[in-house]
């Protein structure tokens, strides 16, 4: 289920005054925009999460009570809100020493969730100590997504956004943020005395600028005002150079005290390569003057030649023997028709035709499964949340990151079974005694065999959205005549092979490294032999880092094309037909001039050859 946040409605503007006397407002620690995510043990247990308010703005301000969404409302009892001084627990369970009350269901929010509400009592003010905000519920019954991941998050980094403690998994305390990398949905409502338009950046995260041409700095901006921001007025100063700039937010960060936006401020430096501290200030929201006392934030940029492009790593794990792998087949050829030639997946199989290797490059807790640049294990459907294709959102934040190389990569026959690749490497930074490395994949398309059988467990499934997911959501427990793409079949060394780059770098001078594979001695981890489409082999390069191979960025050519062991006859009946053009493409149909027919047959192998028309 996708629940995306909707901006809140702006608050009606207070004229004559700047401040808006006992007014209420929402605050939560979910980024503006952000998608809602259902997250869980899949345990009947009880649960609590709190968040901290520790914000010196936040001071003086009172808490009236809170809005809680959730994953059902069936089977889910005891809910409550409470305020407390400290995080603690009395015969295993949490002790609230302010404030606590019964909750109430209130029906589903704006993204469909059912949620709860908790007025207090009395109001309480937050003091300079600040104060944890928590709700505590229990889950009786265990039968549907909703029950098995009850709590509403948010993925982002805030060590004051999410503490969990529950009744089975989790008998003490713990920063879950830390865990998962998620904040609580919980929404808390304020009165006090708020200004109308104020703002603050509270800081950007890895800032690489291109030197003497518009970038975009990546800033985290709260909002302290009761005005919802659309358009922002700002200076930065780098190196006793300062610049005035406006910019228009793509998504309003709305009118709920604490909510914060990442704002893309346009920056042009003309400062030297090199790294500097930037300040950056707020002068004015939609046109008026900016109310926030402090409204600059100070933190480092570096200015570089080239901006690279990032092209995260996805390795899928997978087996034609797995029931539930059908879904991360789905999300892989998805990805790749979204992405294009940004997405680079390698498919390892497990207990197959396919598997190739013995061992893997990461380890994961089942299949389907997926690492993220070797570092972030996901679902390759479901990413990081139980949300349909959720695996975009966790895609699309590495994306967004700037590496510290860029790296290209050719394919090409240079015998009857060699196939050489070419790597080309350059780094935004001079460094010495560096331990880059590359890896080299050798990677097989358009793979397929009438005798694989696909494990389905999808059968019959009507949740599933998309016609693509029709093959498998038809009625049958195993389904055959699937393409499979994107497998590893040869890597020179997982991690990067150690001396492969250079130990001295320097800025945007190009590095060049070759390897070749010979497919003659292909086989799969039974040592089987498994036909292969040469023209449909590509090679993935990997920059890492370390003996350890922390990932840096990576590439994959495009399909490598012919070579002189296409044109081989089979004597088993056509079962399919594809077409491609010279450049390895997959066309739907011939066009005009020169084409690659490549025929698969009943036994699995296959036949190509060039065809006019």
């Amino acid at each position: 289920m996708k629940r995306l946040i909707l901006a809140a409605a702006a608050a009606a503007a207070v004229s004559g005054s700047a401040f808006a006397a006992d007014s209420q407002m929402d605050f939560t620690y979910a980024p503006n925009g952000a998608q809602e995510y259902m997250w869980g043990t899949s345990k009947a247990e009880a649960y609590d999460v709190a968040i901290h308010i520790s914000d010196p703005s936040m001071v003086g301000k009172k808490i009236v009570g809170v809005k809680v969404p959730m994953g059902s409302d069936e089977s889910v009892t005891e809910i409550s809100a409470w305020l407390s001084s400290q995080l603690a627990l009395e015969s295993k369970k949490n002790v609230a020493d302010i404030a606590s009350k019964a909750g109430e269901w209130k029906g589903s929010n704006e993204n469909g969730s059912p949620y709860f509400e908790v007025t207090f009592d009395t109001p309480y003010t937050i003091t300079e100590a600040g104060v944890y905000v928590g709700y505590s519920f229990k889950v009786g019954s265990i039968s549907t997504n909703g029950q098995k991941y009850p709590v509403i998050v948010a993925y982002d980094k805030n060590p004051n956004g999410f503490y969990l403690h529950s009744s089975r998994t989790f008998l003490k305390w713990v920063d879950n943020n830390a865990n998962i990398g998620a904040v609580s949905y919980m929404k808390v409502i304020l009165e006090g005395d708020f200004l109308t338009t104020a703002a603050s950046v509270t800081g950007w995260s890895q800032a690489y600028v291109e030197k003497a041409k518009e970038s975009t700095i990546a800033a985290t901006v709260a909002n302290h005002g009761i005005e919802a921001i659309n358009t922002l007025g700002y200076t930065y100063t780098v190196d006793g150079v300062s610049t005035e700039g406006t910019v228009t937010l793509d998504t309003p960060i709305p009118a709920q005290y604490g909510a914060v936006g990442t704002v893309n401020f346009p920056v042009n430096i003309k400062a030297a390569n090199g790294s500097y501290d930037m300040t950056l200030a707020i002068t004015s929201i939609n046109g008026k003057a900016n109310e926030e006392t402090t409204t600059a934030y100070t933190g480092p940029v570096t200015v570089i030649p080239f901006i690279p492009v990032m092209r995260p790593l996805m390795e899928e794990y997978t087996g034609t023997w797995c029931g539930w792998c059908p879904r991360g087949f789905i999300a892989m050829e998805r990805l790749a028709h979204l992405y294009g030639d940004r997405f680079v997946g390698l498919a390892y199989h497990n207990g197959d035709d396919m598997q190739f290797f013995s061992s893997y490059p990461s380890n994961v807790s089942g299949l389907p499964g997926a690492v993220l640049n070797r570092a972030l294990e996901v679902d390759p459907y479901y990413g990081v949340g139980q949300t349909d294709m959720g695996i975009t959102a966790a895609w699309e934040k590495l994306a967004s990151a700037i590496p510290a190389a860029d790296v290209a990569v050719t394919a090409e026959w240079t015998g009857a079974s060699t196939l050489s690749a070419t790597a080309t490497v350059r780094f935004i930074e001079d460094s010495k005694d560096a331990d880059y490395r590359i890896a080299f994949c050798l990677v097989g398309n358009n793979l397929s065999n009438a005798r694989w059988k696909q494990s389905n467990y999808y059968a019959g499934d009507t949740s599933m959205e998309g016609d693509d997911w029709a093959v498998f959501c038809k009625g049958e427990s195993s389904v055959t005549g699937l393409v499979y793409n994107d497998v590893p079949l040869v890597y020179d060394n997982f991690k990067g092979v150690s001396g492969s780059l250079p130990a001295t770098i320097v800025t945007e001078q190009p590095i060049t490294v070759e390897h070749s594979f010979d497919i003659a001695t292909l086989a799969n981890a039974s040592g089987k032999t498994v036909a292969i489409d040469p023209s449909a082999l590509s090679v993935v390069a990997i920059v890492t880092k370390g003996s350890a191979g922390t990932f840096v960025n990576c590439v994959e050519s495009r399909t490598a094309g012919q070579n002189a062991l296409t044109t081989v006859t089979a004597d088993s009946e056509e079962i399919a037909v594809e077409w491609y053009d010279l450049q390895g493409r997959r066309l739907s149909a011939p066009a005009p001039g020169l084409n690659i027919r490549t025929a698969l047959h009943a036994d699995g192998t296959r036949t190509t050859t060039k065809q006019l028309h």
